[in-house]
């Protein structure tokens, strides 16, 4: 696309967005009454950072703020993809919208655990089969809702699944998208790798799926979420526990051909067959 066209379309983005909030569709939060500022640790996000906030407007409550990273665009699909789905108890709410620097923000319900990711690092010994297999239904009970509303989440892990008071909350539906529409998914997938249906590896590794790119779709979800279910039973980054070990395109094509991480010992048969079955998702849906 040219940068012509892009500012073009960037600019009816722009005035969509500020339609919205005239009308009072959208709540505008200044950026200049947020304070205490902190990013999320190991926050990743299509949206870009993730940080935590006091809004001094409001005897200083504790809000979530998506800072700039994704284009106009992916932020109003967000905003209107979340207008389906925003009532469910595991879905984070979103509140509104603000602008730093003249770009964008996406305003949130606070998470006080911050990502399932840093919440289970910090938190797993204290965790019983019981509090997991909690958290199991309920992401499980929010993709459902999601996905009966006909959307696909495309961007399912560790870290935009977000903890508010023990319980799921899942985040960041900049990459969502309507069954019927093409995949917004962003090629920057390193980081999530173990997460991402094996099928769209291959569009990521340049290798065709058949005669056409593969789409994202309701099993794309299923697969992410049998792999954060695993993630709830070992409590530790997908195949490598070292942090300083970086996902790259050979673990990919490993994946690709069927890896796997191994199932934790002690882990309950009927759980680990589940999520077993959700990563080889077409022996179950």
């Amino acid at each position: 696309m040219s940068t012509t066209k892009e500012q073009t379309n960037d600019s009816e983005y722009v005035d969509w967005i500020k339609k919205e909030i005239e009308n009072n569709n959208i709540t505008y939060f200044n950026h200049n009454e947020f304070t205490n500022k902190q990013e999320f640790e190991n926050s990743i996000s299509s949206v870009g950072k993730i940080f935590k906030v006091n809004w001094s407007n409001n005897d200083n409550t504790r809000l979530i703020v998506k800072t700039p990273g994704l284009n106009v665009k992916k932020i109003i699909n967000e905003l209107k993809i979340r207008k389906e789905i925003d009532s469910h108890i595991n879905i984070l709410r979103i509140y509104g919208i603000s602008k730093l620097d003249n770009k964008y923000s996406l305003v949130l319900e606070y998470a006080d655990g911050g990502s399932l990711y840093s919440y289970l690092k910090k938190n797993f010994t204290k965790l019983e089969w019981n509090d997991k297999y909690r958290l199991a239904l309920q992401l499980a009970s929010a993709v459902e809702y999601i996905h009966d509303k006909g959307i696909i989440h495309c961007n399912l892990h560790a870290h935009n699944v977000l903890i508010h008071k023990g319980h799921i909350k899942v985040a960041d539906f900049g990459l969502s998208k309507k069954a019927t529409e093409t995949s917004n998914y962003s090629d920057d997938v390193l980081g999530t790798i173990p997460y991402i249906d094996p099928k769209y590896l291959s569009n990521v590794c340049d290798i065709q799926y058949g005669s056409k790119l593969y789409t994202l779709n309701f099993k794309s979800d299923i697969y992410s979420i049998g792999a954060l279910f695993l993630l709830l039973s070992s409590g530790r980054r997908p195949f490598y526990d070292d942090e300083s070990i970086k996902y790259d395109a050979n673990l990919a094509m490993d994946i690709m051909m069927g890896k796997r991480e191994k199932i934790i010992g002690g882990t309950p048969a009927k759980y680990s067959d589940l999520y077993t079955c959700l990563l080889y998702t077409s022996r179950c849906v």
